[in-house]
């Protein structure tokens, strides 16, 4: 078999060539599977496992397990689970390929492929999932971004980024920050050399048919660029400020053109209708949190994030060593936006331009923060500074001293809606009618009272009422008490297992210790007793796995990792979650005991399916029109059923105190 070597390159244009069982093993066998999930989970070690919140559904207590040796992940509340190929898949949205792809990469692993012919390669190109395309795309542009800055086309931008705005180059690195030149096809040709179709390079916004028809042209040109990540370190669009190039832009068509100062990626929906619903929005500016990616280590340990308003005021924070800065998307803090950063903290300290904007971005955000869960305090810059101009002015220590000093969230809100409506009757009432609501809903009493004593203190300052506490109270009285924030909504996952039976007790604890002790199965079979399992998906998965088991026999031990690998292909439905939340668990048997913990089971099992049929004798004798023959066979039946199980439950007992002793 011929090979070739493929490079982080070649996933700009999917790399060729099949990828050899023996490629994927090494893969796994090389991922560490805590690092991974937390990437996207906040874990914490649980005995000889680890546990968080499910990154696939809403919860407050931790439900989602993670099992290090045999790199598994199930959560015990919505029943997802698999190995960690599965985890990417359904964090990412990427295709069974693409993700050992991913993982190689994050590796350094440089993948063996099976040669391939050409047809046979075409073919695999095109089973690629439109959101690998599109990231590999991405990928590919940020290449040319980033060679370009180091340049001597793009040195207008780098001049912009380390003189005027003082970024050093291991800032420019951190963040990904290239340029894109005065060219107008330079993008698009290079995207299209490595195999980009023309309307997935206008469906990412990097590039527009010209109105003449003829061809593509760059839409981003002049400008100082940074890539946009997820939380995960995904490409999904660009944000670009224009620098000046010296170069004449009018034309004879525009004379007036003036470039817009900042533009960034369209949002981006995928056209495949394969696609599960999760990731059907490929970027979408309003869920998206700038710097989260780079910043998310540092809040988990700090426990606390620092939203600020820009992106540049971001990346100058983190270069004067607060790396926990990061900064929404947008015109306005989202709830999306919100949930991402509560993934990784439920503090956040709110930074605000001391000017009447940052008083209004104050007003709108802390409402959307308490609404998601988030709680901290808020910082107010002097007048006319930014966290960027106030950092490089003042310095670090002077912005920690602003953060510690920094009132609660909410009498943050709260000074900022006084400063802002003024001091006329039909100004409180607004203040009143924006805060009331907001109070009122705030489920802890102590905090309420705080905020209500505040806000109760700035109006009496204000208009030197001394009734204003009483009003105040009435007011809140009044108002209906909200239920608190509800949490960070997901996506809900297709559940397959709504229609189907329970799995009992009993059938689960002979599923755990097949599943735990393998070696076990040729007993298990032997037995015949999978022959009386009542759950449908249960019966044939046990069946099922005595199959596989035989049919591995001889060519290596069928161990814990080759039940994880059977389990991997059983489709979805309570069997697989089952058997995916015991293999995330330590064994509660030991070995030594396994066997007869099997055999007490099956015989259970066994007692259970004897009692059934003596009920079904009993339900026939009572029909009418049986003659005496048939009484006397039912009769007999029953007799030898009631003796079988009689004799079984001694045996047991007998086997019970046997072990006992």
């Amino acid at each position: 078999m011929s090979t070739q070597r493929s490079s982080t390159s070649a996933r700009f244009g999917a790399g060729t060539g099949r990828i050899p069982e023996t490629e994927i093993t090494a893969v796994i066998e090389q991922t560490d599977m805590v690092a991974l999930v937390r990437e996207s989970v906040d874990l914490q070690r649980a005995g000889s496992s680890w546990k968080g919140l499910c990154p696939f559904h809403s919860e407050k207590t931790p439900s989602f397990h993670v099992n290090a040796g045999l790199k598994l992940y199930h959560c015990y509340g919505c029943g997802a689970g698999g190995n960690l190929i599965g985890f990417v898949r359904e964090t990412r949205g990427l295709s069974f390929v693409e993700s050992v792809e991913f993982l190689a990469d994050k590796l350094g692993h440089v993948l063996e492929r099976e040669q391939l012919g050409p047809d046979q390669a075409r073919r695999l190109a095109e089973e690629r999932s439109e959101r690998g395309r599109l990231l590999d795309l991405a990928l590919c542009a940020q290449a040319l971004f980033r060679e370009q800055l180091q340049g001597k086309g793009g040195l207008p931008a780098l001049e912009f980024a380390t003189v005027a705005r003082g970024l050093t180059q291991e800032t420019i690195d951190r963040f990904g920050v290239g340029a894109a030149g005065s060219e107008w096809e330079t993008m698009v040709k290079h995207l299209m050399r490595h195999g980009f179709l023309t309307h997935e390079i206008e469906q990412i916004g990097l590039g527009a048919a010209r109105k003449s028809g003829d061809g593509m042209y760059d839409k981003f040109r002049e400008r100082l660029m940074y890539p946009l990540y997820t939380a995960l370190g995904e490409i999904v669009g660009f944000g670009g400020r224009h620098v000046d190039f010296g170069v004449a832009r009018a034309s004879a068509q525009d004379p007036g053109y003036e470039p817009a100062k900042y533009m960034n990626s369209p949002g981006i929906t995928l056209n495949d209708e394969g696609v599960d619903r999760r990731f059907k929005q490929f970027y979408e500016k309003g869920a998206l949190v700038f710097g989260l990616y780079q910043a998310k280590e540092t809040i988990r340990k700090s426990h606390y994030a620092i939203v600020v308003e820009g992106n540049i005021d971001v990346m100058t924070l983190h270069q004067f060593g607060f790396t926990q800065a990061v900064a929404p998307m947008g015109t306005a803090f989202t709830e999306q936006q919100c949930r991402e950063i509560k993934r990784f903290t439920e503090r956040v300290v709110l930074v605000f331009d001391g000017d009447a904007a940052g008083r209004k971005a104050a007003v709108k955000a802390v409402p959307t923060c308490l609404a998601a869960g988030l709680d901290g305090s808020y910082v107010v810059l002097p007048q006319g500074e930014d966290p960027d101009s106030f950092v490089r002015t003042q310095g670090a220590a002077a912005f920690e001293a602003l953060i510690k000093r920094a009132p609660p969230m909410l009498n943050g809100y709260i000074d900022a809606l006084v400063a802002d409506e003024g001091n006329s009757v039909h100004a409180r009432a607004k203040i009143l009618q924006k805060a009331g609501p907001l109070l009122a809903s705030i489920a802890d009493p102590i905090t309420r009272d705080f905020a209500r004593d505040h806000m109760a203190a700035q109006l009496l300052e204000r208009t030197g009422n001394r009734d204003m506490r009483v009003v105040l109270d009435e007011y809140l009285a009044r108002l209906p008490s909200a239920a608190g924030p509800q949490g960070p909504r997901t996506p809900v996952r297709p559940d397959p297992t709504q229609f189907e039976i329970e799995i009992d007790p009993l059938e689960q604890e002979l599923a755990k210790i097949v599943a735990w002790f393998p070696f076990l199965l040729p007993e298990l079979e032997r037995s015949q007793v999978v022959l009386h399992v009542v759950h449908d998906g249960l019966r044939l998965a046990l069946g099922d796995l005595c199959a596989h088991r035989r049919q591995q026999a001889g060519q290596r031990e069928f161990d814990g990792p080759a039940v994880v690998a059977w389990a991997q292909g059983l489709p979805d439905g309570r069997a697989r979650r089952l058997f995916m939340q015991i293999l995330v668990e330590n064994p509660a048997v030991a070995s030594n005991r396994a066997s007869a913990s099997l055999d007490q089971t099956l015989a259970k099992i066994h007692v259970r399916w004897l009692k059934w049929q003596r009920e079904q004798l009993t339900q026939r004798a009572a029909q009418s029109g049986l003659t005496a023959a048939q009484k006397q066979e039912i009769y007999q039946q029953s007799v030898q059923y009631a003796q079988e199980i009689k004799q079984i439950e001694r045996e047991r007992g007998e086997h019970t105190r046997g072990v006992s002793r």
